[in-house]
């Protein structure tokens, strides 16, 4: 078990403050395979991931280890705000040591917002339990796992694929979708937790 930090835009910690996000699609680790995602199929293998390379006529086998593993406990980095430099301005007195961009009564004036990749450790509100890591093709995605991932609750199945498949271009790009790219699909629990101190 490892304490890991992961990044989430602040629609998606929305999400995972509301209780509708408890699914990511990382595609870090699989690089190697995702220069031709069509050429390979999966296998799971005690926690590893072998991709075997139907194209060539000796088999090429590559072992792809995903980032994070079951029970790994995961700090959520977000868009924040450290007030600590501010004290004695007016507006940050009585707040708190971080202001938080997803939280709906935030405001800071006219300072800026810190990206969520600068946010320290000690910083961290969310903290997430990994309970299921799999591996798969992009556009495999089904209607629940969208929802999982974040998709408001809307009746129509399309929807939900729509919504998946742009936010997966605004996070990765506008190309990125076409290639349908091996992806890591991290399950994930909301849980209360401390982090170690060394």
């Amino acid at each position: 078990m490892k304490e890991l930090p992961i990044l989430f835009s602040t629609p998606m910690v929305e999400a995972i403050l509301e209780g509708r996000k408890t699914m990511t699609r990382r595609n870090h680790g699989l690089e190697k395979v995702n220069e031709n995602p069509d050429h390979w199929l999966c296998e799971e293998v005690n926690g590893l991931f072998e991709f075997e390379d139907s194209k060539f006529r000796d088999i090429v086998i590559v072992e792809c280890k995903p980032y994070y593993h079951v029970n790994d406990k995961l700090w959520v980095r977000e868009t924040f705000f450290d007030t600590k430099p501010f004290k004695e301005a007016p507006l940050f007195t009585n707040s708190n040591e971080f202001i938080f961009k997803a939280d709906k009564d935030a405001f800071i004036g006219e300072h800026k917002w810190k990206a969520s990749l600068f946010m320290p450790k000690d910083a961290a509100r969310i903290w997430l339990e990994i309970t299921k890591v799999r591996c798969e093709r992009l556009h495999f995605i089904s209607k629940e796992d969208a929802i999982d991932e974040g998709s408001p609750m809307l009746n129509s199945t399309n929807y939900h694929f729509v919504w998946f498949k742009n936010l997966w271009q605004t996070i990765n790009g506008k190309d990125s979708w076409e290639s349908n790219p091996w992806v890591f699909v991290y399950e994930f629990k909301r849980i209360e937790y401390h982090a170690k101190t060394k």
